[in-house]
């Protein structure tokens, strides 16, 4: 949101100008309070992306439980999307920016995404899955 056209893959060297800390007894709690710090708003209703990696997705199944009882609209990548599916939880298949359009990024663009909830499993992952790679 900061900093239009930087590439939001972040490396160990820092791109970012500063940085944040949450403490706490709860990671919902130190997450909420890093967030705030940094400026960024926490959504209280609307749509959530997850795109989550094979080894976090029995992980996400009782959070993503969670943000439909509080009212939440849930969108996921086609493995994520099937994996919830298979779990009892309703979310809307969305493309990843490189399966074509309509995809992710548009949903974003168009202010339909509240907040993102990604897990990559490894770097290539990472840049797949970012618009501003080349390929």
């Amino acid at each position: 949101d900061r900093f239009p056209g930087v590439d939001s893959i972040l490396g160990p060297e820092m791109k970012s100008t500063g940085e944040v800390m949450g403490i706490d007894h709860s990671f919902g709690m130190a997450y909420a309070k890093s967030q705030f710090a940094a400026g960024q708003n926490i959504p209280k209703s609307g749509t959530i992306f997850l795109s989550i990696r094979d080894e976090d997705k029995k992980a996400v199944v009782p959070s993503a439980k969670h943000l439909l009882e509080m009212g939440f609209k849930l969108v996921a990548t086609a493995g994520t999307q099937q994996y919830l599916k298979e779990n009892g939880i309703q979310a809307e298949r969305v493309n990843k920016f490189r399966e074509g359009t309509p995809h992710i990024v548009d949903r974003i663009t168009k202010n339909e995404i509240d907040l993102v909830i990604n897990t990559p499993s490894s770097k290539e992952a990472r840049t797949l899955s970012s618009p501003l790679t080349s390929d």
